[in-house]
């Protein structure tokens, strides 16, 4: 044990939790065995270094100081992504994706304690309480609950229309809240649906559906895998375009915000 202590180099760095660099709060992670210093800024904005614990706050500052320019152009994209997605607030009038289209959010006034939501036309209606109006937690978990409900629904549709009309056939078919990963399937057969889809264009949501049917028959992304699902989805580039390129169209349906980390 002395023999270990005498040899951590201690001397060398303050053991900071946290730098500013460049108006940015950066967080320090000290690994022991770390070799190389490494930077990841979530899509939030919050900014992680990792070091090894003898590097030095003036190592970690000349580190941050190489990576300026990519540092400064990240957050200026996670700064126009928060003004293009900012938190919801669960107030009457506000807009929520569904099959691909904007819903309005309002409130009807109902006797029972239970938050429920329907939809009317272009109206995401929301029924509750005068009291419960207020309680933003209870209405985002009611409204996170129907879409899950109508997800698991409009999904087990698409995949038995689409296993007929492609003669594949999921041995089990789940159903998970995911961040990135839309669907998967496995060597048993077994296909998994991220229910969030519900939020995407009904195009969008059938591109995943026979993608994973697809893997049935080829457990690869080969030309003929990609063949047979040009043959049931035309249009699953754009599809998958529209997934890539709307990602944080789904924040709203996750319980804990990528972008807003420290909002609840």
């Amino acid at each position: 044990m002395m023999f270990l202590k005498k040899t951590l180099p201690q001397h060398r760095f303050s053991p900071v939790n946290h730098v500013e660099f460049s108006g940015f709060s950066v967080e320090v992670v000290r690994k022991p065995y770390k070799r190389n210093m490494s930077l990841i800024i979530r899509p939030s904005g919050r900014m992680r270094v990792y070091v090894n614990r003898s590097t030095s706050v003036k190592e970690i500052y000349a580190f941050l100081r190489i990576h300026e320019k990519w540092i400064l152009r990240t957050q200026s994209e996670v700064r126009k992504l928060k003004e293009k997605y900012p938190p919801k607030k669960f107030m009457e009038g506000e807009e929520f994706l569904f099959l691909g289209q904007s819903k309005k959010l309002f409130f009807q006034e109902s006797p029972k304690k239970r938050i429920q939501f329907y939809l009317q036309d272009s109206l995401l209606v929301c029924l509750c309480s005068k009291g419960e109006r207020s309680n933003k937690e209870k209405i985002k978990k009611a409204l996170l609950d129907f879409y899950k409900k109508e997800g698991k629904k409009t999904l087990e549709q698409r995949v038995f229309l689409y296993a007929h009309q492609m003669q594949l056939y999921p041995k089990k078919l789940s159903f998970r809240a995911q961040k990135s990963l839309w669907g998967s399937c496995s060597s048993a057969k077994h296909i998994s649906l991220n229910w969030k889809l519900i939020a995407a264009p009904l195009w969008v949501l059938d591109y995943v559906v026979v993608h994973e049917l697809a893997h049935l028959r080829y457990h690869n992304h080969s030309k003929r895998f990609w063949g047979l699902v040009q043959r049931h989805c035309p249009q699953w580039q754009q599809s998958k375009e529209w997934l890539d390129k709307n990602r944080y169209e789904f924040e709203f349906l996750s319980v804990k915000s990528e972008l807003w980390e420290d909002v609840s």
